[in-house]
């Protein structure tokens, strides 16, 4: 596949089937992702990768807290959508509006559940940092998330980066075994699409003109 067409073709699915991803395939994206460069080559990020039998605990555990409401902790500071750029937010708010125009009148049922299910992933690859870390390095990571995305779009896997894979970072920590002198950063769920409504969803992007600035 071209570059272009993995440009192209990579997009956030929220709904996996259920076939398993090949532990090859796995190590492959993220032998690929390690190709990332960073600030004097300092590789901030670490992978913990669940699938099988430790995922399903994972799920599970994740399922039950947010069922019953629990509060997310994630340890990458969030705020609320009001506090964000007037810009920024008025995207999100655009794109709400149309992916839930999208689904109709199942938007809540079908968007929550997927995301209480953890999209059904076969994997998911959590990200770290070291808890002393720069912002160069939160930089850094958002590249190395990137290079997996595409690595994994290359060889026919899907994937979903998502504040849910982290929201309850407690839940991550006890099954992956994750050090405290780490940040549980993000995690990016990887499958293979289902034929489900939600993923036929594409988010728009914001005309060139309105992100370049070009001076000679």
């Amino acid at each position: 596949m071209e570059f272009r067409e993995v440009l192209q073709n990579r997009r956030s699915v929220r709904c996996f089937n259920d076939q398993p991803i090949e532990r090859d395939t796995l190590i492959g994206i993220i032998r690929d992702a390690q190709h990332t460069p960073s600030w004097a080559n300092s590789q901030p990020w670490r992978v913990y990768l669940a699938t099988g039998k430790t995922l399903d605990g994972i799920k599970a555990d994740h399922y039950a807290a947010s069922s019953q409401g629990l509060r997310g902790q994630a340890e990458f500071s969030t705020m609320h959508r009001e506090a964000w750029d007037p810009e920024t937010r008025r995207n999100m708010g655009k794109w709400s509006t149309q992916i839930r125009g999208h689904l109709g009148a199942d938007h809540a049922d079908e968007y929550g559940d997927s995301q209480r299910d953890l999209f059904h992933a076969a994997a998911i690859a959590y990200l770290t940092i070291p808890t002393q870390s720069s912002l160069w390095s939160v930089f850094d990571l958002g590249a190395f998330s990137q290079t997996l995305m595409y690595s994994a779009v290359a060889r026919g896997v899907s994937t979903m980066s998502a504040y849910e894979t982290v929201k309850y970072p407690q839940i991550v920590r006890k099954w992956m075994d994750i050090p405290e002198t780490e940040m549980v950063a993000m995690g990016i769920a990887l499958g293979y699409a289902d034929d489900y409504r939600i993923n036929a969803f594409v988010s728009e992007r914001e005309p060139l003109d309105k992100i370049l600035t070009v001076k000679d």
